[in-house]
Order: structure tokens, then sequence, then C-alpha cells
């Protein structure tokens, strides 16, 4: 197979046009996960479409009781971006703990979602904070992005855009990170709104995000005593995961 031809579109229209003409084509944001795939042969695309020059998808700012960021966002910009910081601290200290350095530096918010939604850090986070994702043709909340059904994901000719973040009065993210790739052995998200609703993720290597809404009604009424037991019931058939959840729910709640 020869080198794939390289395309940088200089907008979104042009972008969405080369998708729809081009056959067999890749969308690259970072590169970090599509460009190795690509030297290892996993996939072959015979065109390899760029997003960095496309300022549409670009940004990170305040709208009401939400933050939008941009899908070509790098991870390092959403960690030290102090609107993000400021409006939700939970999200950008996600962000800073992706991959590893090299990673956070290239990688994109777009890139992650669209690559691995469901090994992402970014996952729990769209749960956990009402989420909803633009692309080139549609809006999809999170809990329609977030399904194991690979065709009601994104397309090959869909671009994301943006993600719009829900505000929460406070929130955290914690993990148990393999400790080579960094991504979440296990991971739970816990947000709380102004309105009183509340919001319990969980995910891991072998769990699509997910909420627990028994938990979720439990931490609103204040028996976070009993969430433990909870957890231990909803994943009897995998005690290990059991008791690392728990163990992160210990360190949400301290």
């Amino acid at each position: 197979m020869g080198d794939p031809d390289f395309h940088a579109p200089r907008t979104l229209d042009d972008a969405v046009l080369l998708l729809a003409d081009l056959k067999n084509a890749s969308l690259v944001s970072g590169g970090q996960w599509v460009v190795p795939r690509i030297r290892s042969q996993d996939v072959t695309p015979d065109h390899i479409v760029t997003t960095q020059h496309l300022e549409e998808l670009r940004g990170i700012r305040r709208d009401s009781d939400h933050i939008i960021i941009g899908a070509a966002e790098t991870h390092d910009a959403i960690a030290t971006s102090s609107i993000a910081d400021d409006a939700i601290p939970a999200l950008a200290a996600l962000a800073s703990r992706v991959g590893d350095q090299q990673v956070r530096n290239r990688g994109t918010l777009g890139g992650a979602l669209a690559s691995d939604a469901g090994r992402t850090d970014y996952g729990p986070a769209l749960l956990a904070l009402d989420g909803v994702l633009t692309t080139s043709t549609r809006e999809l909340t999170a809990r329609e992005f977030l399904t194991d059904d690979q065709t009601a994901r994104l397309s090959s000719d869909e671009i994301l855009i943006s993600v719009r973040f829900r505000i929460a009065k406070s929130a955290s993210y914690q993990k148990l990170a393999h400790p080579a790739a960094n991504f979440a052995e296990a991971g739970l998200f816990v947000s709380r709104f102004e309105n009183g609703e509340v919001r319990f993720v969980v995910s891991g290597k072998d769990q699509w995000p997910i909420r627990l809404t028994e938990a979720e009604r439990l931490l609103a009424a204040g028996h976070t005593d009993d969430i433990s037991a909870y957890i231990k019931t909803r994943f009897h058939s995998d005690p290990f995961f059991a008791s690392r959840l728990s163990a992160l729910f210990s360190r949400v709640h301290e």
C-alpha cells in the first residue's frame, strides 16, 4: 500500500466536502490514536484529512450555565484553561491526567471521544455533566453518544465540532489508572447541581460509562454509607471492580 494522500482544509465546510467526496479517508486531529494505527497498518486509509487548521473546532468559552470546548482543543489546553478550571475544576483536573505529557500536548478532546469513547476519561465526564456533542450534521446527548451500538456514534464523514458541559455546583473525578497506558481501570465521576440533581457515573477497562441511578438516589438523600453496599451488589459478578469503585468513592467523599 502506498502512502495516503494528505489534505489540510482551511474551513469546516471544505473539510465536510472532502470527507463526503473522498473514499476511505481518515480524519486526524491530534493524531495520537490514528497515526500509530496507520503505521502499524491496523487502519489503511487512502486519504488523511486533518482538522488542525479549522478554527471552528477551537475555543473554550462559558455560555450561561455551560462551558463549550472546541473538539480540536488539546488536553493540555483544557487542563490549563482558567475558564475550564473556574467553571468545572474537576474537568480541568481530568484533562491534566490524560495519558502522558506528549499525549496531552498533541491529543485533543475530539480525537479522544471519536476514537475510543468507551475508554477515554471524558466519557464519564460527558454523562456526569450532561454533555452535548455538536457535529457537522447534528447534536448528540451524552446518552445517545455513549452507546455500545457503533452505528449510533460518529459516521466516517461526520466531524465533531464542540462539546457542551453543564456546570456543576461540585464535581469530582477519580480513577485507578493503568500503570503504563494511564487509562482508567476503574473510574468514578460524581457531580451535584444547584437544583439538587446528582450524577454518579462509573467506567472501567471492561465497563462502558454508565450512570448508577440508585447510587444517585442514595447520594441525593444523604445515605452515603449505603453506597458501597449497593456497588458491591450491583457488580457482584466482578468483586474486584466493585472494590475499586468503593475505594474511589471513598476518595470522592473525603
